[in-house]
């Protein structure tokens, strides 16, 4: 007993006489992340899929002048137990960006796998400049390898078109694409891109499409250095006035930090040589962010440890004053 003793954490209450150090130290991490999630502001939503309430990869918009009724839009991934096969594309609104709706009458998920897809993945939502359409853009995983982007739209939120293909796959294999409108023109931005089977992501470049049109005509037309953000794996870019702000994941499929950086036009070269972390803890995911007034409204993906059944998937808010980040940037 003396020497079981001598190896009793408090924290988890157990004995760790015959427990590995790497069992050790993936109950440290687990507390950790359960710390960290804990002292965030974590989102309510009315849908349950398989009775989890993980989630993933969330695109957020924000209308101060509302689109049908309401300030918030989401689109978002399910993630009940790790399970690809419920990564289906969701759609919620909120009045105050907490809590989270379905719009009455509206079917969830959008759709679920199509033919030839493992599962889908990495929600962009897109309101054209004239609010008349909200458009869906959905990737899906490919069974062979790399991937295809679907868009739907909606011009209420609630009825919306079956999907069309924009990119059909399976290369260039994009991961989290963000689509900005820029001088009479639609910019796709796209981090870790695959171009052929068998080849490394470009972990450090943001690759840019353009297209007059959503739906099709889109051409490679740069690839800007992320610079000081180092390898992104997930990223998001939101237009300002008068630069082009990106909320980067760097890290990897385990997670990572999560950082702003910015550049000035679709055609920069590199990525500003300052950034701004959001959060050092490792523990971040795809994630998203609204400007809001003076503000800078964060919907931080987070992630527990490993890649199981009972890994943390989780959408949080934190709100950052926007002076303090562009003085930064």
């Amino acid at each position: 007993m003396r020497n079981q003793l001598s190896h009793y954490n408090p924290l988890h209450r157990t004995f760790w006489s015959k427990e590995s150090h790497a069992s050790r130290s993936y109950r440290v991490n687990k507390l950790l992340a359960w710390g960290r999630l804990q002292s965030r502001k974590q989102l309510n939503f009315d849908q349950y899929p398989n009775g989890g309430v993980a989630w993933v990869h969330p695109s957020v918009l924000h209308v101060p002048e509302k689109w049908n009724g309401y300030a918030y839009w989401m689109g978002i991934n399910a993630y009940p137990q790790t399970d690809g096969s419920y990564e289906n594309p969701y759609f919620f609104f909120s009045q105050d960006g907490v809590a989270w709706h379905s719009p009455a009458g509206m079917k969830q998920p959008l759709y679920e796998v199509l033919d030839h897809t493992v599962h889908n993945s990495d929600a962009e939502l897109i309101l054209v400049p004239d609010r008349s359409k909200m458009y869906y853009l959905n990737r899906a995983v490919l069974e062979g390898g790399g991937s295809r982007l679907e868009l739907s739209e909606s011009t209420d939120g609630i009825s919306w078109t079956g999907p069309t293909t924009v990119f059909p796959g399976p290369f260039p294999d994009l991961l989290s694409p963000t689509v900005c409108e820029h001088e009479g023109f639609y910019y796709l931005f796209a981090p870790a891109v695959r171009w052929n089977e068998g080849e490394e992501r470009a972990f450090q470049k943001l690759n840019v499409w353009r297209s007059c049109q959503l739906a099709s005509g889109w051409e490679h037309v740069n690839s800007i250095a992320t610079g000081p953000l180092g390898n992104i794996w997930h990223a998001e870019v939101r237009k300002t006035k008068d630069r082009f702000i990106v909320l980067a994941l760097c890290g990897d499929l385990q997670g990572g930090t999560l950082q702003f950086g910015t550049f000035l036009n679709p055609y920069s070269t590199h990525m500003n040589r300052e950034t701004y972390m959001v959060d050092r803890s490792l523990f971040n995911y795809k994630s998203s962010f609204v400007v809001n007034g003076n503000h800078l409204e964060v919907f931080a993906g987070f992630k527990g440890v490993g890649l199981g059944q009972d890994t943390l998937w989780r959408i949080t808010r934190k709100t950052l004053k926007l002076g303090t980040v562009l003085k930064k940037l």
